[in-house]
């Protein structure tokens, strides 16, 4: 086991939208492990301005639509955090590191929030699949725009992926 040399200086739930669907018909047996083909989860990253290895991510994750009818309960989170990258860190990895590693932590206290949220209605609880977000030649990027405490960012990217 090592330290990270990403550091998770803080982060909070910026959106949570739970609610149940009461014209869903109870199956006897429904997932509880959510397909990853059932979700999408939109990343919007950003970079301070003036220090290079302060970022910024928000990660939503939601419930698609052509879902609904398998899952009793519909949900949508957007979970926004706040990292540095260690200066020990080699540069020439770093963008690499932070676009899987920021993300991926985002996304388990997505998880647990999900599990916990629709653990307290009255059909079992429903669990993210795993998913990785460490980036392929097939993987898209597309620009968009972010910031962090009111400054500009001088690198921002957005992501939409369906997670596969």
């Amino acid at each position: 086991m090592h330290v990270s040399p990403l550091r998770l200086e803080g982060y909070y739930v910026k959106e949570l939208h739970f609610s149940l669907q009461t014209k869903w018909k109870v199956e006897s047996d429904y997932p509880a492990l959510i397909a990853a083909k059932d979700i999408a989860v939109i990343i919007v990253a950003g970079q301070h301005k003036e220090n290079g290895r302060e970022r910024f991510f928000e990660v939503t994750i939601e419930l698609q639509k052509q879902a609904l009818r398998r899952y009793p309960y519909n949900f949508r989170t957007t979970l926004v955090g706040y990292f540095e990258i260690s200066e020990r860190f080699p540069a020439e990895h770093a963008e690499t590191m932070v676009n899987a590693n920021a993300p991926a932590l985002l996304y388990s206290a997505a998880r647990e929030l999900i599990a916990s949220t629709t653990g307290r209605g009255p059909l079992p609880a429903l669990t993210l699949p795993s998913v990785t977000f460490i980036q392929t030649p097939n993987s898209r990027r597309a620009p968009a725009k972010s910031s962090r405490s009111g400054n500009e960012t001088t690198r921002t990217a957005r992501k939409k992926k369906r997670a596969k």
